[in-house]
């Protein structure tokens, strides 16, 4: 369900079980929502804020009574706030299973040694830097990269790229590595090898690399699904950093006869077999990222009520 459709749908719940007015933060994105409701006679009150952490504010200090909150503010708030407020349900794609919103996987050589140090000197393919998976930030979108070439978090780009460019022998990585088009270009440039993988014409930008026939119920254009045939197409020295539901997808529709050619890599350095058990799993056998799925968060004071309203 679109995030915009949660939130008036449990607006309108929450207004129609209650007497008293009832407040929710909400972006100007979802402004047109308030409308419909206040259209509709409801009691719910829409407080419109510019961000996540503003809407977090509200609800400490009382003014909101509960906000819908995406599964990068949750891993966020668990930071900042691991016990203020109360999270009343998740807020999760009905048609999937799994535990996770997502989880970040390297997919390596099943003979890869050495951990995640070995890396050095591999293929790497990317899903991407660009706006094509939303709910990846670039947090996620830059963890196991930062973790294998020991990159702070808060490094210069040119540094970033360059650190990148000397660790990984070659790459696909493709989307905007710098806001501004001609630092873009110019970086893409000098450290070519980081788009070597992405095929011809690519410009850094897509994967253009021959994805073969159609196949039901996977998607080629799909970002992971690419990735993991660059991983494929290249030599035994390749790996990916991709979505789990995707390999599953992978090992499990499109190619399930190299499934036992291939490992997952864990933080720790251990490998985990892509067994045809693994494959069927909703969970990972290790990640090096879980994203929890978004959620409805009330304030304390409200969180029963809010709780009550939505199950109503």
């Amino acid at each position: 369900m679109a995030w915009r459709q949660v939130i008036f749908t449990i607006a309108v719940v929450a207004g129609v079980t209650t007497q008293n007015d009832v407040r929710v933060c909400v972006s100007e994105l979802f402004a047109p929502y308030c409308d419909r409701l206040q259209s509709l006679g409801s009691p719910v009150v829409c407080d419109g804020v510019g961000s996540s952490d503003e809407c977090l504010t509200r609800l400490n200090n009382g003014s909101s009574d509960f906000g819908v909150f995406s599964d990068e503010d949750m891993v966020l708030m668990a930071h900042r706030q691991p016990d203020e407020n109360r999270v009343v349900a998740s807020v999760r794609d009905v048609l999937r299973k799994d535990g996770y919103s997502f989880e970040a996987v390297s997919v390596v050589p099943a003979s890869h040694t050495g951990g995640v140090e070995s890396l050095r000197g591999m293929k790497y393919c990317h899903p991407g830097l660009d706006d094509s998976e939303p709910s990846w930030s670039p947090r996620v979108k830059k963890t196991l990269e930062r973790a294998a070439a020991k990159i702070e978090s808060n490094a210069d780009v040119e540094l970033e790229v360059q650190t990148l460019s000397s660790f990984f022998k070659s790459a696909c990585r493709p989307g905007p590595w710098s806001d501004d088009d001609n630092v873009d270009a110019d970086l893409k440039s000098r450290f070519s090898n980081l788009c070597a993988l992405c095929g011809q014409n690519a410009k850094c930008s897509k994967y253009t690399n021959n994805m073969g026939p159609n196949i039901n119920n996977v998607d080629n254009n799909n970002r992971h699904i690419q990735a993991l045939e660059c991983m494929r197409s290249n030599d035994n020295n390749t790996f990916a950093y991709v979505a789990w539901q995707h390999v599953r997808t992978y090992f499990n529709i499109r190619n399930p006869r190299i499934r036992a050619s291939y490992s997952l890599l864990c933080a720790d350095g251990s490998l985990r077999p892509l067994t045809l058990e693994a494959t069927l799993s909703n969970v990972a056998p290790c990640s090096f990222v879980k994203q929890p799925w978004g959620a409805i968060v009330a304030s304390t004071a409200k969180a029963s009520q809010v709780s009550s309203s939505i199950k109503s």
